[in-house]
């Protein structure tokens, strides 16, 4: 059937993935749902309006319909790059993304809205998405939580080998 098209100010994105909500104010996408961006946020979240729901998605897993006209969404970072830590390991998917490790510190040169912000570490650059980074206020308030778990493990075995060494003389 043919559709009425009406003025709508909203920008329409269709969902490339689907997304399952954690929070109770974000929205659950299915690939192919079309949303519309009611806000962007440049953390890498946008709110958006989806049937009769709205709430925060991930813009990753967004991409606009008309892809026709160039897309502006950048915010260039000033020259004193701003310092952001990995909170998840990265694995590139494209030759212009960033591979990277949990916990790594890299410098973002340029956020995109749509959720990907083009980062430098070392002496390599390229694409990360935002949700994996969190930003670094002062170097010294750097703390990664990395699972202690296996430190303790590790205890307890050095212990277990202190004890006593006659039962497994028998063998």
């Amino acid at each position: 059937g043919e559709e009425i098209s009406e003025p709508i100010q909203l920008e329409n994105y269709s969902a490339i993935a689907d997304y399952k909500k954690v929070q109770s104010n974000e929205v659950s996408l299915e690939s192919g749902d079309i949303v519309e961006v009611i806000e962007k946020n440049d953390s890498g979240w946008w709110f958006v309006s989806l049937d009769e729901e709205q709430g925060w998605v991930p813009a990753t897993f967004l991409q606009k319909c008309d892809n026709d006209e160039p897309n502006e969404d950048f915010v260039s970072v000033d020259t004193n790059q701003e310092k952001y830590i990995t909170t998840h390991s990265f694995e590139a998917q494209s030759g212009d993304e960033l591979s990277l490790n949990i916990g790594v510190i890299l410098d973002v040169v340029q956020k995109s809205l749509d959720g990907w912000w083009f980062a430098k570490y070392q002496d390599k650059e390229g694409w990360v998405p935002a949700t994996y980074l969190k930003k670094v206020y002062n170097q010294n308030d750097i703390e990664i939580k990395l699972p202690t778990e296996k430190i303790r493990t590790m205890m307890d075995v050095s212990q277990f080998k202190k004890g006593p060494k006659h039962e497994d003389q028998a063998a």
